[in-house]
């Protein structure tokens, strides 16, 4: 089952535009670890991530993107779903 902070880190990855990778690679399917969220994490929000480190890097490994969705300019909405790649339970963060 996912933890408190784990939940709180999704949440907050949830709004980073996943469109955009670092590498030009497509960001579906990848690891937190393998798309470097922390240089991601670390230019939307230095406060929060310094805040947020520690507990980022335990579980960059664990989870994947396994779909995003980012509607922002037309509805609103952002959604991206993750799914741990240890227990395959899959987390919505919208």
């Amino acid at each position: 089952m996912i933890s408190e902070n784990e939940y709180r880190i999704l949440s907050q990855l949830t709004y980073i535009n996943y469109e955009r990778s670092v590498d030009g690679k497509t960001n579906i399917g990848r690891t937190l670890s393998d798309i470097n969220i922390d240089k991601l994490f670390y230019d939307q929000s230095e406060g929060n991530y310094l805040q947020w480190e520690s507990e980022i890097d335990k579980i960059k490994n664990d989870w994947k993107i396994i779909e995003y969705q980012n509607n922002n300019e037309s509805n609103g909405f952002v959604g991206v779903a993750f799914q741990n790649v240890n227990t395959d339970e899959i987390v919505v963060g919208f």
